[in-house]
């Protein structure tokens, strides 16, 4: 995964919001995460662009590099002090 990604992942973050989707326990196929998590971004109001865009970064990668932007997509942006 490339600072790239991890960065446009939390751009949309901090542009839409986290998304409420729970990776442990869920189906570990690629496609159902991949599903659950535009479905997460669909229910979370974010814009067709921005959907778009997470899955372009869902799936340029290997099944690590969805892993790690399912992660960095359900993680509330660090605030800073």
């Amino acid at each position: 995964m490339t600072l790239e990604t991890i960065e446009a992942t939390q751009a949309l973050v901090a542009d839409y919001g986290a998304l409420d989707f729970e990776l442990e326990g869920s189906d570990g196929n690629a496609f159902a995460i991949i599903g659950s998590l535009l479905r997460a971004a669909r229910t979370a109001g974010w814009p067709a662009e921005a959907r778009e865009k997470l899955q372009q970064l869902l799936t340029r990668g290997d099944y690590d590099d969805l892993l790690a932007v399912a992660i960095y997509a359900t993680e509330e942006p660090e605030e800073d002090e």
